[in-house]
């Protein structure tokens, strides 16, 4: 058997560790995106419904009286949207989904 010493030895320990932390993210990676893939979980309640409790912000109820139509809504999501609906203001799909998703109609007004 052949012995490693000095910088070869350092160089396969170096090689080891950087396979492993690769090995560790692409397992990461492919079961955060099986587990998001999965999520059924309606945006409003992944993102919005915690602060619209109807006491932070507006709840899906008043957001529904509030806008007659999801272009409505979707204006004003990306006009005054405060800044920690950063993830979804310049997202117009997500914006549309989500008035669909809390009951806002599509249509004239």
């Amino acid at each position: 058997m052949v012995s490693l010493t000095g910088k070869a030895s350092e160089m396969t320990r170096k090689n080891f560790f950087m396979l492993v932390m690769l090995s560790a993210f692409l397992l990461f990676v492919t079961a955060s995106s099986a587990a998001f893939a999965d999520d059924k979980t309606p945006i409003w309640t992944k993102l919005c419904a915690s602060c619209h409790d109807g006491k932070t912000a507006p709840d899906a109820g008043e957001l529904r009286g509030r806008y007659r139509t999801v272009d409505d809504f979707t204006a004003a999501v990306k006009a005054k949207g405060a800044p920690c609906m950063n993830i979804v203001k310049n997202d117009e799909k997500i914006i549309r989904k989500i008035a669909a998703e809390i009951g806002i109609r599509n249509g004239t007004k």
